[in-house]
């Protein structure tokens, strides 16, 4: 999972890449040699001398006895008048797309090296792996995947999964006699049906790292090794897995993908979400080293549910505060395990490095940068992110 990007000093909003101008970058807004407006202008200037001529010429020959109606003049001198004030309007309306097109630009630079989740079906197949990520609708029965080369052939196929939630899939750049293709691009196909065979929508996702920002059409472009990805399509952006970054998150609070919080005075709190095919679910709750404190029968509602901990074991003994974990067991109506997501939240106290990448530690509970889903100033709204 992809998480709004950090920098220790600042939050970077997707949605928003105008407010994440890079600072001293020296990028000048882009100019037009020869803007509609200017040539406008230019032309009505000759039109306007031709007008004065013809004028001048008219007054000349006119006869004094029926001498021309000068209201016909003014409304000609009105005319050219407002045509005048309407171009440069114009002209100041392209100033401002400019300057916009400019800081777009600016803005976008502030992605290079940065890891993005995209709307995007196209990726590169690089070492011998590509990978995916895809939803399907909640209805779907059964749903099928497919990879495409640059030119749109089909190169492998395979069943794809159903049920809620997000899916992933990675390809070893092989077909299904084991011969293996050039890496490049390659692109994911994704199709589902539900019970009665009818389609219904799938969408699939890719994630990689910026390197590289493409200017020269009228919106900039991002590059992912070969892949261009549009700035409308990044989803969620984060900076990496560097110590520097991951400083960035002390004292902010994250939702995270992980089944372990913190008991703290006596309440927990978890979200979770169950497969929509789900009859039957258990919730077991664990202690640090993996004994049951506590196991219980729910019936979830479609989406996310709620469950808050008292500490309380299941003989009615108040347990220390320090953390816990929960795990859940979901079965549909033909008593197959179906799938379940749990989520947690917290404010990060410190960072641990002591492995190769940092992690977050909230209280007790370790938490991997690829696990946060939304991070939050203090009392502010959450960072846009993907995810539950």
């Amino acid at each position: 999972m992809a998480v709004s990007g950090l920098s220790p000093s600042a939050i970077f909003d997707p949605a928003n890449p105008g407010n994440n101008l890079a600072r001293g970058s020296g990028v000048a807004a882009p100019t037009a040699a020869a803007s509609a407006a200017s040539n406008a202008l230019n032309k009505l200037t000759s039109d306007f001398d031709t007008f004065l001529t013809l004028l001048t010429t008219q007054l000349q020959n006119q006869d004094p006895l029926e001498p021309l109606d000068s209201k016909e003049f003014t409304s000609q001198l009105v005319q050219f008048t407002s045509v005048e004030q309407s171009i440069q309007s114009n002209k100041n309306l392209e100033k401002l797309i400019a300057l916009t097109g400019g800081n777009t630009s600016s803005a976008a630079f502030e992605y290079i090296g940065r890891e993005i989740k995209t709307a995007n079906s196209s990726t590169n197949l690089s070492n011998g792996m590509a990978k995916w990520s895809y939803e399907v609708d909640p209805a779907a029965t059964s749903s099928a995947i497919t990879v495409l080369d640059a030119k749109g052939n089909a190169v492998y196929t395979i069943e794809g999964k159903t049920g809620a939630g997000t899916h992933d899939f990675t390809w070893d750049g092989k077909d299904k006699n084991g011969n293996s293709f050039a890496e490049g691009i390659y692109s994911l196909s994704v199709s589902a049906t539900d019970i009665s065979k009818k389609p219904v929508n799938a969408k699939v996702f890719t994630t990689g790292t910026v390197t590289n920002v493409e200017i020269s059409g009228d919106e900039p472009t991002l590059l992912i090794g070969g892949v261009k990805v549009a700035l409308k399509d990044v989803l969620s952006v984060t900076r990496g897995g560097n110590f520097g970054d991951a400083l960035g998150y002390i004292g902010r609070e994250v939702r995270t993908v992980n089944s372990s919080t913190n008991l703290t005075n006596s309440i927990a709190n978890w979200t979770y979400e169950i497969d929509p095919k789900a009859v039957s679910t258990v919730i077991t709750l664990k202690d640090r080293v993996g004994n049951v404190v506590l196991e219980q029968n729910v019936t979830p509602e479609p989406g996310l549910n709620n469950l808050s901990w008292n500490g309380v074991d299941k003989d009615g003994v108040q347990q220390p505060d320090g953390v816990y974990s929960i795990s859940i067991t979901s079965r549909d109506r033909n008593d197959v395990p179906v799938g379940a997501k749990v989520f947690t939240k917290g404010v990060v106290t410190s960072i641990d490095k002591s492995g190769n990448n940092p992690v977050l530690v909230i209280g007790g509970v370790k938490v991997s940068l690829s696990d946060v889903l939304t991070v939050t100033e203090p009392d502010m709204p959450a960072a846009k992110a993907t995810g539950g």
